[in-house]
């Protein structure tokens, strides 16, 4: 995994084509790599928290990304963005 100031946590990819595709399709592969950069910050952040509530903070930012993912205006990376 990059750091948060290597670019893209997509490498190779626009992020403008990932977020396109992300709302487009909802089995884009693109939404499996975004649950796992929240996945990641949830367990760095939470660690002290139960793992049946850090699965339950995972599925509540998910829908949250569901939500906001439209109004992305791509001032930083994605991968920031999620964090």
């Amino acid at each position: 995994m990059t750091d948060d100031n290597a670019g893209s946590y997509w490498p190779g990819t626009d992020e403008r084509l990932v977020v396109e595709e992300m709302l487009r399709d909802k089995d884009s592969r693109h939404w499996e790599e975004c649950r796992k950069v929240v996945k990641q910050r949830v367990y760095v952040r939470a660690k002290n928290i139960p793992a049946s509530r850090q699965e339950e903070i995972i599925q509540e930012v998910m829908v949250k990304v569901v939500r906001y993912l439209p109004g992305f205006r791509f001032d930083c990376t994605l991968k920031t963005w999620l964090s």
